[in-house]
């Protein structure tokens, strides 16, 4: 079985062609089938076809030998089948059949094609022979590597609109060592206009607290550029617009990319409206991956250069929300030797338990992404620590006790929770906690503690030492970008809205 191009059909909305070679042994007539690995996709798309479902029931080119393929072809997922086929002992055959590639490594199963003649067969005797090909020929051998990225994640620090120092973590799986010279583009949609970056984007690699389990920082040689692409965007009544969107282009330097799981982050700047480039009221967008052997702008800028495609990649990958600005506030932080902190017995012991005091007032009734629209269903809230900082996987949210309330030197008014307050699940930085349904807008306030855990001793230092270059480096930002650049900062989102960073 040989398929020259793995490029996935999503990536190129092209199909590929897969040649099957085999030798029959025995002579009469049967049946045969032909079996992919999950995920493959016989034949082109039915709307490519004039709605003909029998999409590859000729195979593009067979044996001359007559009576092949014998009887029209079923095509069911990832299975092509000929109810009857006239074979002759000693007889090479060869097929060439339209394939559309996965994005994506098969999850289930093995990845091997599974020839059968006589599939239909009730006994031994009439099922001939069976082979199982799991070596690509077309690639001298090696195995159907799709060519394609797989476990691509966009996430971003802080999602409200308007935020000038948002830091955005790419992470993405490769499935080969990338040369010197190659390039990775990152390229947003239409619904990731106004969101823009640096031109000569400072990459860094995630905190340690933040990078991804198993993934791997970029070479330090690598070389990052953005660029805002302006394109064309079809709006919902079919007229035409134009957008202009985030392109990121990383060059691999003299230090080759090696195969596997890879992080990296890059400050941006959220667009200052929510749904600037949609309708609806919140913007998230997708983002493509694409991998080339060089720039392909160079194809652009010189007339006479080749087109340089792909060589793999991955589509659709789901961005960021953009949220609309909620107020939040800290009252009392796990910060050693504060006044509020020593007034509620905060321990600033490294790696102890500790808590932390949030007031919270909301923009509008909380909306949920997937439903869009407001409801009342209850919703949960998504707290995000300082860098260092770690809530336990089962930490506690509750309204603050009456005890508590009386230690702070200024206790602002609030609203009591409209119900009682729903489970607390921390992972890394991040806790949730459902909240109870009937949240109002507009009102005092609701207040908020959490149970959290202190930095180690030697995070506490490197966090400190952060913080300072940040703000070192960072006289033309706002004190509150100053701490987002280092991690210094805590954050809250609830549904559609967001709080801006918080000390």
């Amino acid at each position: 079985v040989a398929i020259p191009d793995m490029l996935p059909y999503l990536l190129t909305s092209m199909v590929s062609l897969a040649e099957v070679n085999f030798t029959s042994a025995w002579n009469g007539s049967n049946g045969f089938r032909l079996t992919s690995p999950a995920g493959y996709i016989w034949g082109r798309p039915i709307t490519e076809t004039g709605g003909l479902g029998s999409r590859i029931c000729m195979p593009l080119v067979s044996s001359s030998v007559a009576g092949w393929p014998g009887s029209p072809c079923d095509v069911i997922q990832n299975h092509v089948a000929w109810s009857s086929a006239l074979f002759t002992a000693g007889v090479g055959y060869s097929l060439r059949l339209e394939i559309r590639v996965p994005d994506r490594m098969p999850m289930q199963g093995s990845n091997a094609f599974f020839l059968e003649v006589g599939h239909g067969g009730e006994s031994l005797q009439t099922r001939w022979a069976a082979a199982s090909v799991g070596q690509n020929s077309a690639t001298g051998g090696g195995g159907f590597q799709v060519r394609a990225l797989s476990e691509a994640r966009v996430i971003c620090s802080c999602t409200a609109a308007g935020f000038q120092a948002n830091y955005i973590q790419f992470s993405a799986r490769l499935p080969q060592s990338l040369r010197t010279g190659w390039v990775l583009r990152l390229s947003g949609d239409a619904n990731t206009e106004g969101l823009t970056f640096q031109s000569k984007c400072a990459m860094r690699a995630p905190a340690a607290t933040d990078m991804p389990l198993g993934a791997s920082p970029l070479p330090s040689d690598t070389s990052c550029r953005y660029v805002a692409m302006t394109t064309l965007s079809a709006n919902s009544d079919g007229s035409i617009k134009t957008v202009v969107t985030p392109t990121i282009s990383l060059t691999v330097g003299s230090t080759e990319w090696l195969a596997g799981f890879f992080a990296f982050e890059l400050p941006g700047r959220n667009p200052s409206i929510v749904g600037a480039a949609s309708t609806s009221s919140q913007q998230i967008g997708t983002w493509s991956f694409q991998v080339f052997s060089s720039d392909p702008d160079d194809a652009l800028q010189n007339a006479g250069a080749e087109v340089n495609h792909a060589i793999m990649g991955l589509r659709n990958v789901p961005g960021c929300p953009l949220r609309r600005v909620m107020v939040a506030e800290v009252l009392a932080a796990p910060e050693p030797y504060s006044q509020a902190a020593e007034a509620l017995s905060i321990d600033g012991l490294p790696a102890r338990p500790n808590m932390v005091l949030l007031r919270l007032v909301l923009a509008a009734r909380p909306a949920s992404f997937s439903a869009g629209s407001d409801d009342r269903s209850g919703v949960q809230l998504r707290i995000v620590a300082r860098r260092g900082y770690q809530f336990p996987r089962v930490c506690t949210a509750d309204m603050p006790s009456a005890e508590h309330l009386g230690m702070l030197v200024s206790v602002p008014k609030y609203t009591s929770w409209p119900g009682v307050l729903g489970s607390c699940e921390g992972t890394g930085r991040v806790a949730v906690v459902g909240l109870p349904t009937g949240l109002e807008p507009g009102n005092l306030g609701y207040l908020l503690s959490v149970t959290v855990i202190n930095p180690d001793l030697g995070t506490a230092v490197a966090t400190a030492a952060a913080s300072k270059a940040a703000i070192a480096a960072g006289s033309s930002r706002s004190r509150t970008e100053d701490a987002a650049a280092a991690g210094d900062w805590w954050y809250v989102e609830l549904g559609d809205q967001a709080s801006l960073p918080m000390r």
